[in-house]
Protein backbone atom coordinates (compact mmCIF):
# COMPACT_ATOMS: atom_id res chain seq x y z
CA UNK A 1 0.00 0.00 0.00
CA UNK A 2 1.33 3.44 -0.93
CA UNK A 3 2.10 5.37 2.27
CA UNK A 4 3.52 8.59 0.85
CA UNK A 5 5.22 10.21 -2.09
CA UNK A 6 8.91 10.90 -1.59
CA UNK A 7 9.03 14.15 -3.51
CA UNK A 8 9.87 13.49 -7.16
CA UNK A 9 11.93 10.42 -6.27
CA UNK A 10 9.27 7.73 -5.88
CA UNK A 11 6.86 6.25 -3.37
CA UNK A 12 7.16 4.80 0.11
CA UNK A 13 5.04 1.69 0.53
CA UNK A 14 4.05 -0.77 3.21
CA UNK A 15 4.01 -4.40 2.14
CA UNK A 16 0.71 -6.14 2.85
CA UNK A 17 1.60 -9.63 1.55
CA UNK A 18 3.19 -12.05 2.32
CA UNK A 19 4.24 -10.28 5.54
CA UNK A 20 2.33 -7.15 6.50
CA UNK A 21 3.97 -4.06 7.93
CA UNK A 22 7.33 -4.12 6.13
CA UNK A 23 8.23 -0.72 4.71
CA UNK A 24 9.88 -0.33 1.30
CA UNK A 25 10.56 2.17 -1.49
CA UNK A 26 9.80 2.17 -5.21
CA UNK A 27 12.00 4.52 -7.25
CA UNK A 28 10.05 6.54 -9.84
CA UNK A 29 11.88 4.81 -12.71
CA UNK A 30 10.58 1.46 -11.42
CA UNK A 31 6.92 2.51 -11.43
CA UNK A 32 6.60 2.03 -15.22
CA UNK A 33 8.34 0.34 -18.11
CA UNK A 34 11.49 1.93 -19.59
CA UNK A 35 10.69 4.86 -21.85
CA UNK A 36 7.48 5.79 -20.01
CA UNK A 37 7.79 9.16 -18.30
CA UNK A 38 6.70 9.01 -14.66
CA UNK A 39 6.54 12.04 -12.42
CA UNK A 40 4.90 12.95 -9.13
CA UNK A 41 1.66 13.80 -10.93
CA UNK A 42 1.35 10.18 -12.10
CA UNK A 43 2.46 8.41 -8.91
CA UNK A 44 -0.11 5.97 -7.49
CA UNK A 45 -2.38 7.69 -4.96
CA UNK A 46 -1.61 7.41 -1.26
CA UNK A 47 -3.59 4.49 0.15
CA UNK A 48 -3.69 2.59 -3.13
CA UNK A 49 -2.58 -1.02 -3.29
CA UNK A 50 -0.17 -1.86 -6.11
CA UNK A 51 1.69 -4.98 -7.14
CA UNK A 52 5.47 -4.97 -6.83
CA UNK A 53 8.36 -7.39 -6.49
CA UNK A 54 11.48 -7.29 -4.35
CA UNK A 55 14.70 -6.13 -5.96
CA UNK A 56 17.18 -5.86 -3.12
CA UNK A 57 18.10 -4.33 0.20
CA UNK A 58 20.19 -1.18 -0.13
CA UNK A 59 23.41 -0.93 1.94
CA UNK A 60 21.59 1.30 4.45
CA UNK A 61 18.87 -1.35 4.93
CA UNK A 62 16.09 0.06 2.75
CA UNK A 63 14.06 -2.55 0.86
CA UNK A 64 13.67 -1.65 -2.82
CA UNK A 65 10.81 -2.87 -5.01
CA UNK A 66 9.86 -2.71 -8.68
CA UNK A 67 6.29 -2.14 -9.86
CA UNK A 68 7.18 -2.61 -13.53
CA UNK A 69 4.85 -5.11 -15.18
CA UNK A 70 7.88 -6.79 -16.81
CA UNK A 71 9.52 -7.29 -13.39
CA UNK A 72 6.33 -8.74 -11.96
CA UNK A 73 5.89 -11.05 -14.96
CA UNK A 74 9.50 -12.33 -14.66
CA UNK A 75 8.90 -13.06 -10.98
CA UNK A 76 5.67 -14.93 -11.75
CA UNK A 77 7.33 -16.96 -14.52
CA UNK A 78 10.25 -17.72 -12.22
CA UNK A 79 7.95 -18.88 -9.45
CA UNK A 80 8.73 -15.93 -7.17
CA UNK A 81 5.83 -14.04 -5.58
Amino acid sequence: MVKEHRGRFGVDVEITEPVAGVEAFIDFVLLAEPGVQVGPESFPPIGSVIKAVTLDFMPWGELRLSARESSIQRAVEGGIN
